[in-house]
């Protein structure tokens, strides 16, 4: 029986028996070590993988809102209608550009109306009024 097996193929059994307890002792020990190292490289690979979201580019919507609320402000500086109507288009005006209440520009476009309505000569809204035209129920 012994005669049949050689020392090479002996030394591989007791080769792969020897890796193979290692191996289990090692699971056995660095358990925790091992799951970490393989979980944290597939959590990086998937955030260098993942695309990030894009913020929307919100300059153009600012451009066509400041040029609309001047030509309504322009209008009502040579229609000389009443205040409560000037309010009224100006905030119907904003109200197709509410994405914009939540970020910076708005106490520019803001301003923007103040002056404009100071340039075309037309008085009688404060700064309250005009923060108020971002209002909605």
């Amino acid at each position: 029986m012994f005669s049949s097996n050689s020392w090479s193929s002996f030394f591989e059994y007791i080769g792969i028996i020897v890796v193979t307890y290692f191996f289990i002792l090692g699971y056995t020990i660095y358990k925790k070590d091992i799951s970490h190292l393989i979980f944290s490289k597939q959590k990086k690979l998937q955030e260098a993988t993942e695309v990030p979201a894009r913020k929307p580019d919100l300059l153009p919507m600012v451009h066509e809102l400041v040029c609309e609320l001047g030509l309504i402000i322009r209008n009502a500086s040579e229609n000389k209608p009443a205040l409560s109507e000037l309010k009224f288009a100006l905030k119907q005006k904003i109200k197709d550009f509410l994405i914009l209440d939540t970020t910076e520009y708005k106490g520019k476009i803001n301003l923007y109306i103040e002056q404009e309505l100071e340039i075309c000569g037309i008085h009688g809204i404060l700064p309250e009024e005009i923060e108020q035209l971002w209002k909605f129920p």
